[in-house]
């Protein structure tokens, strides 16, 4: 079960690579990729200190690289249409985050809010078991990601017997 840490130096090895495989100044590549010289600078010097996983999966696109996440003990049963966790689940507020990371964090929070809703425990024992305040556990249930950087989503998902990896691959030439 990797931690944010081990997927935020998964991520910048590859964004590092990339850099690399341009073979051209940092300023040039900073150029075409729209993002700061300096940023473009730490990313090439595998700084992992100063970016965030959020930040890490969107600076992969301009790298030429894809993203995708892998999460593994989510429940895998189809919901129905009149739960209104489903219908909850569904509605995108006006501050919805449409990048990569804004997607990842949808869909491990949903995970996760899946696992605490269908606990038999109440919020204060599972909260006890997994080793988080029962405050925490209420807000990670509410379905509202943004309420959580993806870095501790990634962290609290193992509390909940899931496991997830975020994999970045050289996007495919058409």
């Amino acid at each position: 079960m990797p931690t944010s840490l081990e997927l935020r130096t998964k991520l910048i090895d590859a964004i590092a690579d990339a850099i690399e495989a341009k073979d051209e100044q940092i300023q040039e590549i900073a150029l075409d990729t729209g993002i700061d010289r300096h940023e473009v600078g730490r990313l090439a010097d595998r700084n992992v200190t100063r970016f965030s996983l959020e930040r890490l999966v969107n600076y992969c696109a301009p790298f030429g690289l894809t993203v995708r996440m892998s999460l593994e003990g989510a429940d895998t049963e189809p919901h129905s249409i009149d739960d209104p966790a489903w219908l909850e689940a569904r509605n995108r507020s006006a501050d919805t985050d449409y990048t990569d990371s804004g997607y990842m964090s949808r869909e491990l929070g949903l995970a996760i809010a899946v696992a605490v809703d269908r606990s038999p425990l109440t919020q204060g024992a599972l909260g006890d078991s997994v080793g988080l305040p029962r405050t925490t556990v209420s807000k990670l249930k509410s379905r509202r990601p943004n309420l959580f950087r993806l870095d501790s989503l990634v962290d609290f998902a193992p509390k909940f017997g899931l496991t997830v990896d975020i994999i970045a691959e050289p996007a495919r030439q058409t």
